[in-house]
């Protein structure tokens, strides 16, 4: 269920960069709820805070962070929104 959302390799840990935020792009709510279950919440906030990925929108972002994290600091969205633009330096 967690791996099924990294499609390029078959065996990446579940705490992971890439397997926390592909399940919240991809995933259900149960899943995200495993996810969490799993890895525990601590570790699931430190991977999203320190590692970002261009995977959100703004919404998706805002729901991902506020509600299911808990997150009350503001993030700076160019990190995450998927139709940011790269920085290109």
């Amino acid at each position: 269920m967690l791996n099924s959302y990294t499609w390029y390799k078959k065996d990446i840990p579940i705490d992971s960069a890439d397997s926390i935020h592909n399940t919240f792009k991809y995933g259900t709510l149960k899943d995200i709820k495993d996810l969490i279950n799993q890895v525990g919440k601590e570790k699931v906030i430190s991977v999203f805070l320190e590692v970002p990925k261009k995977h959100y929108s703004d919404a998706s972002l805002h729901f991902i962070s506020s509600y299911v994290l808990g997150i009350d600091e503001l993030l700076n969205k160019d990190r995450y929104l998927s139709y940011a633009p790269r920085n290109t330096r």
